[in-house]
């Protein structure tokens, strides 16, 4: 039977199951997130390693378990605490990285716009590797993106080439037409 906006109770009643699901697993990643002492460091690997896996369930909550995984990185003090926050500050790019190649997936418009937001906590480099690395096997491209990194690092060569690219193939496909 329809509701008065047209759906179905039965959709209604899965909608909203996998709504508290989806606020049940991210609270679970929360908790597990928030344990202190010996088993912090596995649970964080635990939570990073299915970084793409919860980016398909709900993106925004896993740009959230992202930004509670980098500022809970501990204050070291000295030459090991340097060490120490030279190693996060690695682990939260490659996390932060892991995360971009999930977007361009997911949701190639969205990552321009996430990259600005979040200028400095990637590698640049890496992170146009794996966009271009997509764009090379055809799956998907975020040409914008591209454009964007090449620009950031001083190739503004490489980004004209790939805005006449995207230009002549538009071009073609409006010829093909008329």
């Amino acid at each position: 039977e329809l509701d008065r906006d047209g759906v179905h109770g039965d959709e209604k009643e899965v909608s909203a199951i996998r709504h508290r699901r989806c606020e049940a697993i991210f609270k679970m990643l929360n908790d597990l997130l928030s344990i202190e002492g010996k088993g912090r460091a596995e649970a964080r690997q635990a939570v990073t390693s299915k970084l793409k896996d919860f980016t398909r369930i709900d993106g925004n909550r896993t740009a959230h378990l992202i930004g509670t995984i980098q500022s809970s990185t501990g204050d070291g003090d000295g030459l090991g605490g340097q060490v120490q926050n030279r190693a996060e500050d690695l682990e939260n790019k490659l996390l932060t990285e892991n995360y971009i190649e999930a977007i361009c997936q997911i949701d190639p418009d969205a990552v321009l716009s996430y990259l600005q937001r979040n200028e400095g906590n990637y590698r640049l480099d890496a992170v146009l590797q794996v966009i271009m690395n997509f764009a090379a096997e055809g799956t998907f491209t975020c040409d914008d993106a591209a454009v964007y990194l090449l620009e950031r690092l001083g190739d503004i060569g490489g980004g004209l080439d790939i805005i006449l690219r995207v230009v002549r193939t538009g071009l073609a496909l409006l010829l093909a037409k008329l």
